[in-house]
């Protein structure tokens, strides 16, 4: 039921283009004689499977399928700049495992505003999509042994959609955050929803690095698949080439996130919440401390609001009573709090140390974990 992944040739040749169409979804590709030059290193780090033979359900697998097409994508979100947007359309799901579900999470509003604090409310994760997690467990489990599994693991889910004759793309990266559990795993569903294309150049290109050549290699990501990989393998998504951009296929896309286990950092596990629904979830509130002046933000907040009111039920704006300073007096001693309670329960402090004092750590956050672990 395996299948080792099926790369297309490095991202600097020219591929197929024939008719012959895209790699059929097998229970198991082996690599095609143009990728003999593959290392042992990339292979080992990925793993491709059709979804309704690794679920032993097509008809589950076709719900799945209905379930993403039909996630509320939102385009021109805030970027992290405040002045920046995605080309593509962004959604997340999930409210996390029973004991630690959130209702909001809370990150900073932009890298230019980082006193100042978006809302996100959550969102449950669809049944279909959370009934496949216990196979992306046992996967994980078989193919990476060496990753931790808990109650958090895949627990969240990132959704794009790259629409047909765009130049929607992914820069080059990895998720390999400290709020991923170690070593991070993700697994990645892939979907064609108005049909597969005619051939594999014929949509948004995923590509993958290969750390012992410096090459990046086309993976085709077949209609219905799920592939397992290591997070740390740098990657990224590039537009169909020029040539075939009027024929290209709108692709979407779900990544199944293994978060830090809760209970053994659960700083960690918020972070990660507030993370990913801050890029891709619906903001529902801007806090600003008391001596911040709005005039000074009006293109953020309008940017804001044209998200929320578009795809939310509008924004909240929200004046603290506590000024910057004081906020950041109280965020100190919630800092100070959290790591005495991280060294009491003996809980992850190296890991949670690693993110504490960074600029996108907003007080409510800080302050949900020390509620959880007090």
């Amino acid at each position: 039921m395996k299948r080792h992944i099926a790369l297309v040739g490095s991202s600097g040749s020219s591929g197929s283009s024939g008719s012959s169409g895209p790699p059929p979804c097998k229970p198991k590709l082996e690599h095609p004689p143009s990728t003999s030059s593959i290392s042992p290193w990339l292979d080992e780090r990925i793993h491709l499977f059709d979804l309704g033979a690794v679920i032993g359900d097509e008809e589950a697998a076709a719900k799945v399928a209905n379930c993403v097409r039909d996630l509320p994508f939102i385009y021109d979100h805030v970027g992290g700049l405040g002045t920046n947007s995605p080309r593509r359309g962004v959604c997340v799901v999930g409210d996390g495992p029973t004991g630690w579900k959130l209702n909001t999470t809370s990150w900073t509003a932009s890298q230019n505003a980082s006193n100042v604090v978006a809302t996100t409310r959550t969102a449950a994760m669809p049944d279909q999509l959370a009934n496949i997690v216990p196979t992306c467990k046992r996967l994980t489990a078989e193919l990476f042994p060496e990753a931790p599994i808990s109650e958090a693991s895949f627990c969240l889910g990132v959704a794009n959609e790259y629409k047909a004759g765009t130049d929607h793309t992914i820069c080059p990266h990895t998720d390999a955050q400290p709020w991923y559990a170690d070593p991070p795993v993700f697994v990645s569903l892939t979907f064609f929803p108005d049909g597969p294309p005619a051939d594999k150049e014929h949509t948004a290109r995923f590509q993958v690095k290969d750390d012992t050549t410096g090459k990046w290699h086309d993976l085709f990501l077949p209609d219905r698949s799920l592939c397992i990989m290591r997070a740390d393998v740098w990657h990224r998504v590039q537009p169909p080439k020029s040539k075939f951009k009027s024929c290209s296929k709108r692709r979407l896309n779900v990544t199944l996130r293994n978060l830090v286990d809760p209970h053994k950092n659960p700083f960690g596990y918020a972070m990660a919440m507030a993370n990913h629904y801050r890029y891709y979830g619906v903001p529902m509130q801007l806090t600003f401390p008391k001596d911040v002046k709005l005039e000074a933000h009006a293109a953020l907040i309008a940017r804001y609001q044209h998200v929320a009111n578009k795809y939310g039920k509008g924004l909240a704006i929200v004046q603290d009573e506590r000024s910057s300073a004081e906020r950041s007096g109280r965020h100190k001693t919630v800092r100070t709090a959290l790591r005495a309670a991280y060294s009491l329960k003996r809980l992850d402090l190296p890991c949670m140390n690693s993110m504490l004092s960074k600029s996108n750590v907003v007080i409510d956050t800080s302050e949900r974990a020390l509620a959880w672990i007090s």
